[in-house]
């Protein structure tokens, strides 16, 4: 046998391997993967900072990403409920909005349960307050509702290196919120601070209906302070349990209906390929068959 039909034999016995793999992805999709006792609780992340595009170093939220993670498990029969792991202090105010659509959207088709392990403040528990029910660490760092807008005037530097910049303009706004300006005028100031109490305003309904408080109540509890610690969040009304990773799985399971101990998915959205989700399927039924067994919680990491 010379070295080109070795190369053909082995070449198509790859192939026939992945028509395989995937024959077999496609059935556990369709449902196969479901017939096992039990139940599968996928853990989506949403840790970073929010904003409407990302680069590819990641390191952020992007919406239109998290919205395909999350189809993705919204489709996959097996996965019986969602916890959302938030890590985040936040960022743009439309991304934000938008994941928490997102998570609402996703709630009319399965239980979503967020657990916030550090942080999940301003934009990011913008979008864990759609959630069915909200878990947070005894020292997360929970609530941050309010809104702020930053900007940073570079004309004192500049004059002192002698740089002067010139803007022609028209009408006399076109240069609104410019860092070349020594100061904001008292106009901007003022249509700054009624664009920010839209926001704001947009904000605080928003979480009122989420969470089932009046409005009132979560301008107060926003104005009050800031920050809220785990306990303190339970108490005002930001979240509903505390506890931690495991305990946003038992109480999961038990929204999701699952008995026994189910088996946890935890999706890496930064790396999972099809390859990875197809392992991580196959995989299901030998781990549910050890947990039937073994009566042990089964953790599947989708990752390379």
């Amino acid at each position: 046998m010379n070295t080109a039909q070795k190369i053909v034999i082995v070449a198509g016995s790859i192939g026939i391997l992945l028509i395989i793999g995937f024959l077999a992805f496609v059935l556990i999709s369709s449902g196969f993967s479901g017939q096992f006792a039990g139940g599968v609780v996928a853990v989506v992340p949403l840790k970073g900072d929010i904003a409407g595009e990302c680069s590819s170093y990641g390191g952020c939220i992007d919406p239109a990403k998290f919205k395909e993670t999350m189809k993705m498990v919204e489709n996959d029969k097996a996965v019986k409920v969602i916890i959302i792991k938030v890590d985040s202090r936040g960022g743009e105010v439309v991304a934000s909005r938008d994941l928490m659509k997102i998570v609402k959207n996703a709630k009319k088709q399965k239980p979503v349960i967020a657990y916030i392990n550090d942080i999940g403040a301003s934009g990011a528990y913008y979008a864990a307050s759609a959630s069915d029910k909200i878990v947070a660490n005894e020292f997360a760092f929970v609530g941050s509702i309010g809104v702020k807008s930053e900007i940073v005037h570079y004309k004192g530097l500049l004059d002192k290196l002698g740089i002067t910049i010139t803007v022609v303009k028209k009408p006399d706004n076109k240069d609104f919120g410019s860092p070349y300006k020594k100061n904001l005028t008292d106009e901007e100031r003022e249509l700054i601070e009624n664009i920010i109490d839209k926001i704001y305003d947009a904000f605080v309904s928003d979480v009122a209906q989420n969470r089932n408080l009046s409005e009132e109540k979560v301008k107060e509890i926003s104005e009050r302070q800031s920050i809220y610690l785990g306990n303190d969040a339970k108490n005002v009304g930001l979240i509903d349990y505390v506890g931690d990773i495991d305990d946003a799985v038992e109480i999961a399971a038990r929204e999701a209906g699952i008995e026994g101990n189910p088996v946890v998915r935890y999706i890496d959205t930064e790396r999972e390929s099809i390859f990875d989700r197809m392992a991580m399927k196959i995989g299901y039924g030998f781990a549910k068959g050890l947990a039937e067994i073994e009566g042990t919680q089964q953790r599947i990491l989708a990752k390379k």
